[in-house]
């Protein structure tokens, strides 16, 4: 996958560093670009940031859930809801972590390696959540709940347009073949 990205990468940063450029006669611009994050499906994801899949011990990108691993044939890995939450991962530990699986040519806490990736992306918090905290864990159901009430500790307050938005979700129509 490094060969994919590499040139990316090294682009990425210089971009990152500012330019000029000529827009208008006689005006130049600095331009700077800022990465925000990774859109990708979890297939492309993974071995983007060296992580191992989503049916692997700690396979989250997000958390150091480890799951658990069910009977049978095969390794099949489920994520059950518990009411007391994981660490979520830092950035820092999923380079040491990186560092340590590089050394040991073993995954540590479900990275495999360091990849160039984790140069311009910080993880997890560029990452977008995966389906299991989204849906399962009601990580969204969470920030909305923050959102509605004006209590988000990154100030997105939709306290005062609840009416409204109210008002606008009643008014889709929904497409003819929905009950």
């Amino acid at each position: 996958m490094e060969v994919f990205q590499k040139k990316f990468v090294e682009e990425a940063a210089l971009l990152g560093k500012g330019f000029t450029m000529s827009v208008e006669e006689q005006h130049e611009r600095k331009f700077k670009l800022v990465v925000n994050g990774q859109v990708a499906d979890l297939v492309a994801k993974v071995p983007s940031v060296n992580f191992i899949l989503h049916n692997g011990k700690f396979s989250c990108c997000s958390c150091l859930h480890p799951g658990e691993r069910m009977p049978g044939r095969g390794n099949k890995r489920v994520y059950l809801y518990s009411p007391n939450t994981f660490p979520r991962r830092t950035h820092n530990d999923t380079l040491l972590h990186a560092q340590l699986a590089n050394d040991t040519r073993e995954t540590i806490f479900g990275v495999k390696s360091l990849s160039i990736v984790h140069t311009i992306l910080n993880i997890p918090d560029m990452l977008l959540f995966d389906y299991m905290h989204q849906v399962l864990e009601g990580e969204f159901t969470r920030r909305m709940t923050k959102w509605l009430a004006g209590s988000c500790g990154s100030g997105v307050n939709l306290k005062p347009s609840i009416v409204s938005l109210s008002q606008n979700l009643k008014a889709i129509g929904l497409p003819h073949d929905f009950n």
